[in-house]
């Protein structure tokens, strides 16, 4: 995961790797590119869990969710200015951190 500091409410949060689409690219493509960029991992297996619309009063932006197993790491190679910490993070402290709304609080790597 992805520890970000996010201006607007002027804390860090943990995110899932991610990031626009460049014009006639594919979610899939999209998420393998952003995988790469800000982790520095490329996966061998790869699931696609389904997409939502995150934000419907205001936007028609569409989000796909894909799983990411079997990483192997060759190296971040992150966009200018972007600046994020990588958190190694196990599923079931991902989960927990959910149930109980952590997202906010970095968390110790795995």
């Amino acid at each position: 995961m992805n520890a970000s500091y996010r201006h607007p409410l002027r804390r860090s949060f943990l995110e899932f790797p991610a990031g626009k689409l460049n014009p006639g690219e594919s979610p899939f493509n999209c998420a393998k590119r952003e995988l790469t960029e800000e982790t520095g991992y490329e996966a061998k297996v790869w699931k696609k869990l389904g997409r939502f619309n995150n934000a419907i009063g205001y936007s028609d932006e569409e989000i796909t969710v894909f799983y990411a197993g079997d990483l192997q790491y060759v190296g971040q190679n992150l966009d200018a200015g972007e600046v994020l910490d990588i958190i190694k993070v196990s599923f079931s402290e991902v989960l927990e951190q959910c149930f109980e709304r952590r997202n906010h609080r970095p968390l110790k790597p795995s």
